[in-house]
């Protein structure tokens, strides 16, 4: 299990206990959410970062690009794998 799924699962087991009850067949629900975070991750990460800069140096770039995968990360961590509780 990934680092994505392990954390989704973590947070479903503590604050949505109904929900995490619920699924059937947890390796394969936390095995197909990482993958669906993986894919939306990529898809942001890209998107957010744009294209080259012309006249960028390496180190604009790599902080350009390292920028947007935090940013893509945060953003699907919150939004897919730490569904809120019910209230």
């Amino acid at each position: 299990m990934g680092r994505y799924a392990e954390l989704a699962e973590r947070h479903w087991r503590t604050h949505l206990p109904a929900g995490f009850a619920e699924i059937a067949d947890r390796p394969a629900f936390f095995a197909e959410l990482e993958a669906e975070a993986e894919r939306q991750v990529f898809e942001l990460e890209d998107a957010l970062a744009g294209p080259d800069v012309p006249g960028e140096s390496f180190l604009e770039k790599a902080g350009r690009l390292r920028m947007a995968r935090h940013t893509a990360e945060a953003q699907v961590v919150r939004e897919l794998l730490l569904p809120e509780p019910s209230s």
